[in-house]
């Protein structure tokens, strides 16, 4: 972890949905290998649907040649594909909905993020503090509700960072599935924008990251 400097500029590469030979994936991984260093990428995040190893999300029985089924041997790939960048400089994910075949157990399995520095729970919900970035990650596929535990966690989360924002001034939230978009699918008043998106406005965060629909989009709210 590099020393805490405030006002220096710390460089993250911003990833989801990536994949291996689907999606393109082999090609992002040579892409953000030929930047990584060019570039001074700090730190990697993935948002959520880190390989496709599973397709669908309605689980069946394995049977052998069931394309519904989640298949190991893609982590493997998506593992060998990462392994230049993620050899050098910190590899860090938020869950999709794509993790969690059988329970998440490959996710898991491979991949242990910080959870206990922040009271999180394991790979679902934790922070962690780099350089002069607070990053709060989610779940989408966990409960919303303002009872639920993460929820709970998550506000807690955002008022210890603005407390402590003379260190980290900046705080990331990263989350797979989108608060909006322009997809009907995802419109305007969703569950996860009525959950997360009056916190986001109470604590002033920066930057939100998400993924799930394939396509680019970013958004500016005027207060006018």
């Amino acid at each position: 972890t590099p020393l805490v400097n405030p006002d220096q500029e710390t460089t993250f590469a911003l990833l989801g949905d990536q994949g291996t030979f689907m999606l393109l994936g082999f090609t992002v991984s040579a892409k953000l290998v030929k930047m990584q260093d060019e570039l001074g990428i700090d730190l990697v995040h993935y948002a959520g649907d880190l390989c496709y190893a599973g397709m669908s999300g309605d689980l069946t029985p394995f049977n052998g040649d069931d394309i519904d089924d989640e298949f190991g041997h893609i982590w493997d790939l998506w593992g060998i594909q990462t392994e230049p960048t993620a050899a050098s400089r910190p590899l860090m994910t938020t869950p999709g909905n794509h993790e969690s075949f059988y329970n998440y157990t490959q996710f898991n399995s491979r991949y242990k993020m910080p959870h206990a520095s922040s009271n999180g729970n394991g790979n679902y919900w934790f922070s962690y503090d780099y350089a002069n970035v607070h990053v709060t990650s989610i779940s989408t596929e966990e409960c919303f509700d303002a009872t639920c535990p993460q929820m709970i966690w998550l506000e807690n989360d955002l008022a210890a960072a603005v407390s402590n924002r003379d260190k980290y001034p900046w705080i990331v939230l990263s989350m797979h599935r989108p608060m909006y978009c322009s997809d009907e699918s995802t419109s305007f008043g969703n569950k996860f924008q009525q959950a997360v998106e009056p916190l986001v406005l109470k604590y002033d965060v920066d930057l939100v990251i998400q993924g799930h629909m394939h396509a680019y989009e970013r958004y500016f709210v005027c207060d006018e």
